[in-house]
């Protein structure tokens, strides 16, 4: 279902890229560039409905808008498999401002009940109107910004490097004018371009609202022109061939070794838990758990890199047990965790040396596994 939902996005692109003018030859240019952006999505996860959810919303309003009541079960959908619903809503008022725009006076009277339509399908979920508040509260939660995900663009994986370069030269080798009739297009830009960058999270959404701009600047590039191979004196077409180039080499040249390797911390912790034949539940530094998960360890972890399913309760427990703070040994005992992997130069090392009830079982590269020797209280 998974890949099924991934191979259907680049087509809906395809659409939304016809719907906005786009040859067809242009329009499967602008759905090839969305899967590089998609690729977050790829695993089996919510946000691969979501970024479909986001793409067909998009689609319906770039239409005649002759029934917007499609938004309210395509809202529906969404916001009962993933938070992201409160941007349909934000993709019906920009669409309608950019409508506006180009029209030289108020958006069509059709653009305020797809805004409603959009709105209601946001409540139709068990949380009703805490939908809202929760997202609006959630990527500002100090526990989550301290995950890649929620932080600005930092590069730290390639991909993220790769449709920077490969869609900023896109745009700058084709142009999207600053024009009236560009209205549409650049208020996403606009607005999902600085959301990308802020919140790497955006990179699926950015990619699909930067479909139609993405039209403008592939027509513009004289791509069709070239295709066609009529005589031509446009020179900015073989720009189209050099982002490609530069995004390969890049993230080969910059990232690629980092990828093949294992991080000390992660590393260490694999090789504790092999050595000490340990199983079951074990506290494990934040970076070590998701290595753990994806290596197929006999243990359950307390938090691990992927952040999001874990409430305030568990990051609280976790910074109380990683710092030794007040109440670490009733956090380990209510977790229920029968291991705890430590630096040796930490604080934790030292609360589990002198606390007693613990025994080091294993040492690797700075790091220690220290195990219960007395039941959980």
């Amino acid at each position: 279902l998974c890949a099924a939902l991934v191979a259907t996005v680049p087509l809906v692109a395809v659409a939304i890229a016809r719907r906005c003018g786009a040859s067809a030859y242009v329009a499967n240019a602008a759905g090839y560039l969305t899967i590089a952006s998609a690729v977050t999505s790829y695993a089996p996860r919510p946000q691969t409905v979501a970024e479909l959810c986001f793409a067909l919303v998009l689609f319906v309003l770039l239409g005649t808008l002759q029934r917007p009541w499609l938004l309210l079960p395509l809202t529906i959908l969404w916001a009962n498999v993933h938070g992201s619903v409160v941007l349909a809503p934000l993709l019906v008022a920009l669409v309608a401002a950019g409508r506006a725009i180009e029209y030289g006076g108020v958006p069509p009277r059709r653009f305020l009940v797809a805004f409603g339509w959009a709105l209601a399908g946001t409540f139709a979920t068990p949380h009703g109107l805490a939908t809202w508040s929760e997202a609006a509260a959630f990527a500002s939660r100090g526990e989550l910004l301290a995950t890649s995900d929620w932080q600005p663009v930092s590069f730290a994986y390639p991909i993220e490097l790769f449709v920077l370069v490969l869609y900023g030269a896109v745009l700058v080798a084709g142009g999207v004018p600053v024009a009236r009739r560009n209205a549409v297009a650049l208020l996403l830009l606009a607005v999902f371009v600085p959301l990308w960058l802020l919140h790497a999270r955006f990179l699926p959404f950015f990619g699909i609202a930067a479909v139609p701009a993405l039209a403008i600047a592939l027509a513009g590039s004289g791509l069709e022109r070239r295709r066609s191979r009529k005589p031509t004196t446009d020179v900015r077409t073989p720009w189209l061939a050099l982002p490609l180039l530069v995004a390969l080499a890049l993230t080969f040249a910059l990232r690629a070794p980092q990828s093949l390797a294992v991080e000390p911390e992660p590393a260490a912790t694999a090789a504790l838990v092999e050595r000490a034949h340990f199983t079951g539940r074990l506290f494990a530094p934040f970076t070590a758990g998701g290595y753990l998960q994806l290596r197929g360890d006999p243990v359950q972890v307390l938090l691990d890199t992927h952040a999001i399913p874990f409430g305030p309760d568990v990051w609280r427990d976790y910074r109380t047990i990683e710092d030794a703070r007040a109440g670490w040994s009733e956090a380990l005992a209510r977790r229920a965790l029968a291991g705890v992997v430590a630096s040796d130069d930490g604080a934790l090392a030292t609360a589990l040396k002198d606390a007693g009830g613990w025994r080091r079982a294993a040492r690797a590269s700075g790091y220690s596994l220290y195990v219960r020797t007395k039941p959980t209280p």
